[in-house]
């Protein structure tokens, strides 16, 4: 390990395909470090708690008062380890726990999260938003950014974070892939995310279109206590016999 670098290292997804180009250093947002605003109704609490975060935001992109760095798969990311530590049980326990000494030093090296996701976790630290929020800071999120998000979270603590994105994750669920997104909701204790995939597949047509899935005999590979559940949810609403010849295979 290089001099001066602490690494932390999480169990999240592989690297985004289309992130910045290596060794940019990257604004946690790149709009708001532009100068451009959100507007909301003048005047109200909202607006005004907005205009406190944004400007925390423009100040993490420039790097204003930044007191710690992390290096991200080759980009470089400026923060304020008193704002990561109020967001983050991860972050506070690495600043103020028995690492502090060292992560006081300029640059820590993250594994396992991608660098577009990252820049998402501190934006949601330092200004509460959500890719897709508004289109000043981002477009319609793609399932795979919030699968990332939903890992990157779980990996860090923030609750809420995560679940906010496994809400999001449920927009792109459907027969072809309601198996996979239940094993990733079991995988990192997802709940009502994972209620919403059962209450799915107890539906004949679905179950039979999501057991053709590659991700169904990942899910039942994987996680065997979910063909437990589905028989015991199945066998009391059985409605056509091709659908008790299918449930017999249980």
């Amino acid at each position: 390990m290089e001099s001066g670098f602490i690494e932390l290292k999480l169990d999240c997804s592989e690297e985004t395909r289309n992130g910045p180009a290596a060794g940019e250093v990257v604004f946690a947002n790149n709009a708001i470090a532009a100068g451009r605003h959100i507007h909301l109704r003048s005047g109200s609490k909202a607006e005004q708690e907005l205009s406190i975060n944004c400007d925390l935001l423009r100040q993490c992109s420039l790097g204003d008062g930044a007191d710690v760095s992390f290096l991200v798969g080759g980009h470089k990311f400026h923060a304020h380890r008193a704002v990561l530590a109020a967001g983050s049980p991860a972050f506070r326990d690495l600043f103020f726990g028995p690492a502090a000494a060292a992560a006081s030093m300029d640059g820590i090296r993250v594994e396992g999260v991608k660098p577009e996701t990252f820049r998402f976790l501190l934006r949601y630290m330092y200004a509460g938003a959500l890719p897709g929020d508004h289109d000043e800071i981002g477009g319609a999120p793609t399932a795979e950014m919030l699968r990332n998000l939903v890992a990157a979270a779980d990996a860090y603590g923030m609750e809420r974070l995560k679940l906010a994105c496994a809400q999001k994750l449920w927009d792109y669920v459907s027969a072809e892939t309601v198996a996979a997104t239940l094993g990733f909701a079991m995988a990192h204790d997802c709940p009502e995310l994972k209620k919403k995939c059962m209450d799915f597949l107890t539906k004949e047509e679905n179950l039979c279109r999501a057991a053709l899935s590659e991700g169904y005999v990942q899910l039942m590979q994987s996680f065997p206590s979910v063909l437990d559940e589905l028989r015991a949810r199945l066998c009391s609403g059985l409605q056509s016999s091709d659908y008790k010849d299918f449930c017999s295979l249980f």
